[in-house]
């Protein structure tokens, strides 16, 4: 729009290529700043709003012990990449469902008490 309307300047009137600038400037600027004022007094809902939040999309989801969890620490299968787990002891080729997230470590707990 910023681009349309000092383009249609330029051709109807005598404007310096800096000035020409200038305007495409403060153009660009109040379309980014309305649209913004825009989107933040009209948010629109996502379709998906675990989108980009991978550890938050596995919860719920039962999930096979790859390392046997010890001490509290041992690693699940989910697809075909490792997660490391904390939570209850678990041996290997158990079934897990991930409770919980921390950052990139999942928390789980046996089949029976979810």
């Amino acid at each position: 729009i910023a681009a349309g309307i000092t383009g249609l300047l330029a051709a109807f009137l005598p404007i310096a290529f800096p000035f020409q600038l200038g305007i495409f400037a403060l153009l660009a600027f109040a379309a980014v700043y309305s649209g913004r004022s825009y989107y933040e007094r009209n948010p629109v809902a996502s379709d998906d709003p675990k989108l980009n939040e991978r550890t938050a999309r596995l919860i719920g989801q039962t999930v096979t012990v790859e390392t046997a969890i010890q001490n509290g620490q041992g690693r699940v299968k989910i697809g075909d990449s490792l997660w490391i787990a904390r939570g209850p002891d678990a041996p290997a080729g158990s079934q897990v469902v991930v409770a919980a997230a921390d950052g990139s470590c999942l928390i789980v707990e046996p089949v029976a008490a979810a």
